[in-house]
């Protein structure tokens, strides 16, 4: 998720704070919990050097005047994180999100239904969702997203929570998000609909009524 898009840094937090909490559940298990947790860490970080070929180059004099020009206030930071990040992460990931960080800040060049501007619309995704996504997708997703929460508040189904956190976390964040140039950008978003979509389906093609059956399999045809 990383190495496709920076946006999805938001996962590292997410996932610290599950590992944080099963840790304090734990009880007897802490010392397995801490162990796994090294062990998801050091995979992160094997992936994300592999695909950079363990490159981690030294900052170069354009690199620092880049830093100079997009920060001027906390050059002298800024220059001492990415130096320290890059024993650790590939230089050219520290600097790309260093470049995203800019990129937000000052905007990008969007357009809207016939309306432009530099820092986008917080209502753009839903939007771009709503006419970019087929009709199928689009019903299911809406109709499993009530259907999950209805079955979290009236059932206490807590699992749901697995779904509709992430789901609800990375919509928020993209709706804070100055940069609306593709519904692309929301594409994360799509996963956990997915998944309660093929629930519901899978739902309804166990349930006991006929009706629910056949809705099941139009939807399914349909998609």
């Amino acid at each position: 998720a990383l190495l496709a898009k920076f946006s999805m840094l938001v996962v590292v937090p997410v996932i610290g704070a599950v590992l944080v909490m099963l840790f304090c559940q734990a009880g007897a298990r802490r010392l397995r919990v801490v162990r796994d947790a090294a062990i998801a860490a050091v995979s992160l970080l094997l992936v994300v050097q592999a695909a950079y070929f363990f490159h981690n180059r030294t900052l170069t004099p354009g690199d620092l005047k880049w830093i100079s020009d997009a920060f001027p206030g906390s050059t002298h930071s800024v220059t001492t994180v990415v130096r320290t990040a890059r024993w650790l992460l590939p230089t050219d990931m520290v600097m790309g999100i260093y470049w995203q960080l800019h990129h937000a800040r000052i905007g990008h060049p969007a357009g809207l239904l016939g309306m432009y501007s530099d820092h986008g619309w917080w209502y753009y995704f839903p939007v771009a969702f709503c006419l970019k996504t087929t009709i199928p997708f689009l019903a299911l997703s809406v109709l499993s997203l009530v259907w999950a929460t209805q079955r979290l508040l009236r059932k206490r189904e807590w699992r749901w929570l697995m779904l509709l956190l992430p789901f609800l976390l990375y919509t928020l964040l993209m709706l804070s998000s100055p940069i609306d140039i593709g519904v692309r950008h929301y594409l994360p978003g799509y996963i956990p609909l997915i998944i309660l979509s093929a629930a519901m389906l899978a739902f309804l093609l166990r349930h006991r009524r006929t009706v629910a059956r056949y809705a099941a399999i139009i939807a399914l045809a349909w998609m």
